[in-house]
């Protein structure tokens, strides 16, 4: 968190099965999650928060928050300063 990373999140992350936790929130990160997240069973925590993503969070990735370890996913859903990534299963 907080790397100044900027650019998209590369869809190569959900080629990483054993990762965890990702924290890539408060960077400059822009575009669309995308939906490979989902190919990560692993995952428990997943921040993306304080970015400039836009769009909505994959149905792949809410998948995982309903039917394995996935406990907390965080990203931008208040609208406030930017316009809001929909998302029906995130935590604010």
């Amino acid at each position: 968190q907080e790397n100044r990373l900027t650019g998209t999140i590369p869809t190569t992350l959900g080629k990483i099965p054993s990762l965890k936790n990702v924290f890539i929130n408060s960077n400059n990160l822009q575009g669309k999650v995308p939906s490979q997240l989902g190919n990560l069973a692993n995952l428990t925590l997943l921040l993306l928060d304080t970015n400039e993503l836009t769009g909505t969070i994959p149905d792949e990735i809410c998948n995982l928050k309903n039917h394995s370890h996935l406990y907390s996913l965080w990203v931008d859903c208040d609208g406030s300063p930017k316009p809001p990534v929909e998302c029906n299963c995130c935590s604010m």
